[in-house]
């Protein structure tokens, strides 16, 4: 039976808000004539569809004309995205992502990253980052715009296909923790994003650590 891990990207694993918002910022101007930051509204954990939504409704854009551009948006944040990123993603990886990674691939547990952004950038930060290839799936919320739905929908599907004994969510936000509830995975949150520990406690995450150095295989293999 298998052991499944579900990863957060941004603030659990790497540190890219910086290019995220500045892209984003690029391609919601050019497309939408407004000004707007992804700081704006909380937008830890969310996917980028949802983030979209609450921006332009705080910009005062009708959801028509949001459902009509966020194609080209999307596009637009994608290569301004990726366009920025340096090659070498290495030095922002968050402290004891690569080591975790690799020691849980090593394990046997199945590897999946849940994250809001558009797929193409999701692989292309794995990529840069030396981590794709521990991963055995990626899920992106490009199309869906509750993150709940995404990782039920998800897991629902692996499990036709192989038995899972135990999941674990790891994430920084109240998102990551609500999707592993909805999934009844053991839920661990890490201090390395924009959610505080009393925030992550409330939302009732099984285990709060600093960061993913804190995390340990043994500890993991002990949980039921």
């Amino acid at each position: 039976m298998a052991k499944l891990v579900l990863f957060d990207l941004d603030q659990t694993l790497i540190d890219l808000f910086k290019f995220h918002n500045s892209a984003f910022s690029k391609a919601f101007e050019k497309v939408f004539n407004k000004k707007a930051s992804l700081d704006e509204i909380d937008f830890a954990g969310k996917t980028i569809k949802t983030i979209a939504i609450e921006i332009a409704k705080l910009k005062g854009i009708s959801k028509k004309e949001l459902k009509k551009k966020f194609a080209k948006a999307l596009k637009l944040y994608e290569k301004f995205f990726i366009d920025s990123l340096p090659k070498n993603l290495r030095p922002f990886l968050l402290k004891g992502a690569s080591k975790l990674v690799k020691k849980l691939h090593k394990e046997g547990f199945i590897l999946a990253l849940v994250s809001g952004g558009p797929k193409k950038i999701l692989r292309t930060v794995l990529k840069r980052s030396g981590l794709l290839r521990y991963f055995s799936f990626i899920v992106s919320g490009e199309k869906e715009a509750n993150r709940v739905r995404l990782v039920k929908g998800f897991v629902r599907k692996l499990k036709k296909k192989i038995v899972i004994e135990k999941i674990f969510v790891i994430g920084d936000s109240v998102r990551d923790i609500e999707s592993g509830k909805a999934i009844n995975a053991i839920t661990i949150a890490v201090l390395t994003g924009f959610h505080s520990k009393k925030q992550l406690k409330k939302a009732k995450a099984n285990y709060v650590f600093n960061n993913l150095a804190d995390i340990k295989i043994k500890f993991l293999n002990s949980l039921n």
